[in-house]
Parts: C-alpha cells; sequence; structure tokens
C-alpha cells in the first residue's frame, strides 16, 4: 500500500473512530447518570425544643406525602435566633413564641413572612406524685416545694419573666425557685422524672405532654404566646420553603398535629398542594 493510499484510508476511518468515541462515552454518561441516586429535596427548620413532638410528627407526615425531607434543629428560641444570625442558613425559623424572636428577625430583614401555626400558655406543672394543692403563684413561692423556672433564653423563661415583672413578682419568683434549666422540655423532664423538682413554670401542651399536672394561676393569665413560622431569608429555595410553610398551618395537616399535641389553633385553610 502506498503513503497516498493510507494516508486516504487513515482520513475516511478517523470520523468514524471520532463518532464511535462520542456515543460511547455519550452513552457511559446516560448510564452513570442513572446509576446515580436523586438527591431528595431538604428544608432545614430551626425549631424551638418544646415544639419537638408536633413538628417531628409534622416533618414525618410531610416526607411520606411529598419525599421532601425536613432536617429540624432544636434548642431554645433565643439560642436559635443568634445562630440563624451567626450562620445565615437555613430555610425556616419555628420559635415557641412570635414575638419577639419573629418579630425581631423580621424587622432586621433575617426573616421575610410570617404564618401562624397555633398557641400555648404558661401554667405552673405539677409532677404527677406531689400531692399539693397549688391555685396560685403566691402559694406555689410560699408552698415550699421545690421548682424550676426556664433559662430566658427559652421562650418560656422570657414570657414569665416579662408577665411576672409588671405585676412586681418575678424577682421573688426567680430567688424561690430551685432550678433554671436551658429549655422548657428538660423542665418538664425533670418535674417528671428527677425526683428533685416538683413543679416548673412551663407551657400547658408540655405540660400535659409529659403527664404533669397542669394548673393556670392568674398571675400567668396573660403569658399567651402565638407559635408562628417565618422563612429566612437564607432559604435556598423560596417556593419550596412556603410549601412546607403551608403544610404547618393546613386545619387538615400541620395545625391538626398540633391540636393534638395540645396546642390551640389558630384557624386557616385545608391542604392544598401549591405544587400541584
Amino acid at each position: 500500500m502506498t503513503p497516498r493510499h493510507a494516508a486516504r484510508r487513515t482520513g475516511r476511518t478517523t470520523p468514524l473512530l471520532v463518532g464511535g468515541l462520542v456515543i460511547g462515552a455519550a452513552a457511559m454518561l446516560g448510564w452513570l447518570a442513572m446509576q446515580r441516586p436523586n438527591d431528595p429535596a431538604e428544608l432545614v427548620v430551626y425549631c424551638a425544643a418544646g415544639a419537638r413532638p408536633a413538628v417531628e410528627a409534622i416533618a414525618q407526615s410531610y416526607h411520606g406525602e411529598t419525599g421532601v425531607h425536613v432536617t429540624l434543629q432544636f434548642g431554645p428560641s433565643g439560642g436559635l435566633e443568634t445562630q440563624i444570625r451567626l450562620s445565615d442558613r437555613g430555610d425556616l425559623f419555628l420559635p415557641a413564641a412570635e414575638s419577639p424572636y419573629l418579630d425581631r428577625t423580621r424587622a432586621d430583614g433575617t426573616v421575610s413572612t410570617v404564618t401562624p401555626l397555633a398557641q400555648q400558655r404558661l401554667v405552673i406543672g405539677l409532677a404527677p406524685r406531689s400531692a399539693a394543692k397549688i391555685g396560685s403563684l403566691a402559694e406555689l413561692i410560699d408552698s415550699g416545694l421545690a421548682y424550676g423556672l426556664c433559662n430566658e433564653q427559652a421562650a418560656a423563661g422570657y414570657y414569665a419573666r416579662r408577665s411576672l415583672e409588671p405585676l412586681g413578682l418575678w424577682k421573688a419568683t426567680a430567688e424561690a425557685s430551685t432550678a433554671t434549666l436551658p429549655t422548657v422540655t428538660e423542665l418538664a423532664e425533670a418535674v417528671r422524672y428527677g425526683g428533685r423538682l416538683e413543679a416548673a413554670i412551663v407551657w400547658d401542651a408540655t405540660a400535659i405532654e409529659f403527664g404533669l399536672r397542669s394548673i393556670d394561676v392568674p398571675e400567668l393569665s396573660g403569658a399567651i404566646a402565638k407559635i408562628s413560622v417565618g422563612v429566612l431569608r437564607s432559604a435556598r429555595d423560596r417556593v419550596a420553603a412556603e410549601r412546607f410553610v403551608a403544610y404547618l398551618a393546613a386545619i387538615d395537616r400541620g395545625q391538626a398535629t398540633f391540636i393534638a399535641h395540645h396546642y390551640a389553633g389558630v384557624g386557616g385553610l385545608a391542604w392544598r398542594d401549591p405544587a400541584e
């Protein structure tokens, strides 16, 4: 074979070879794409520790219906607010009370839309083993019972002080307390299982959740908190975040779960998936 003929043959086969390589590479990429699992959508929610039982149940139901995984970060509401500001990450903020946490974050643009979900109020939670009869905060202080309060980073502690200070009762209440714990769930657990505390100022829903005797007292009659959720400025997908908000607020989905966990409802609409 002459060099000229060899050159001609090479010129004819090179496009075929390149074409084959391209097709093979495309097929391989397609095969790899099919082998790679689809990453499920995910939302990150900063949630008050006291709301954990209800919100965990809602997140599980939402995942079952939509396939969207909800990662929940729990803690005291004030601590979560600080964490959000420092990290500038996450999709939703669900503190134990709209005021002051969502008021502050909405005012500075950290949170945009705010949607109400439920209500709760402060009560005295008594250990089921306690035979004490308490009808007022003054009686609790005078009874000599070992009782606890929440740290003011938690909404329950913040609301206790905010309600009692104008009445001139906060100092006496704080000084007579036996312990201060970081979150309302830790406080309720200490009363229910710890043995050292017999009572605590906690949310009514938390008291019932932990099997405590829930005592309404006149000094705490104004300590009512509206639970709301806010969409964060850092939300990666605002549409996805607002879809979960709609689920949380729906009277036959999230709000029904809040009510089942002993919160008061705030009214609302039935669930209609905005993605459909």
